[in-house]
């Protein structure tokens, strides 16, 4: 898979499957389980200004990832990569413990070239999706908001997922 082909494919499946999970999400009357969520993902979308240009980070419940890194990020380019199920599981139990479905889905503040973080966490018949740009707003969500985020992040940073880097 090409470095186009992959970006459009992440850009296509983000807009398409947050189109429709909003409607069926509106008619979902309780939160999901843990058992059903069966995608998370993390997005930054840096500053212009502070040099840090983004990254979109995607966990499967089949074990599999797949990052796409913008220049100056931790790593840059697209990549594939595996990781151990059990650890999506518990991140799925932290994410619902957490209760990330009853946050807000803006946590925005009209910063100039402020970052924005999405988490987004797709599950058996929709999704749910929070923008934060503001770290003030979001710690008044008793830091559930920022503890999943770095929960996420967590699963890239201590090394669990074996990446290979696609060819451009």
């Amino acid at each position: 898979m090409t470095r186009r082909s992959f970006t459009a494919f992440l850009t296509i499946a983000l807009f398409v499957s947050t189109e429709a999970a909003a409607a069926v999400a509106q008619k979902r009357s309780s939160p999901p389980e843990a058992a059903e969520i069966t995608e998370i993902s993390l997005s930054y979308a840096g500053s212009h200004f502070a040099a840090s240009s983004g990254f979109t980070l995607i966990l499967r419940k089949d074990g599999t990832a797949a990052f796409e890194g913008a220049k100056n990020s931790s790593r840059e380019g697209d990549f594939v990569g595996t990781f151990d199920k059990k650890e999506f599981a518990k991140l799925a139990k932290f994410i619902v413990a957490q209760e990330f479905f009853a946050l807000e889905n803006d946590y925005i503040e009209n910063i100039q070239d402020g970052g924005m973080t999405t988490t987004r966490v797709c599950f058996a018949g929709g999704e749910k999706t929070v923008r934060n740009n503001s770290w003030r707003k979001s710690q008044s969500a008793d830091n559930r908001l920022p503890d999943i985020e770095n929960a996420v992040s967590a699963i890239d940073s201590r090394l669990l997922i074996r990446w290979k880097k696609l060819k451009k």
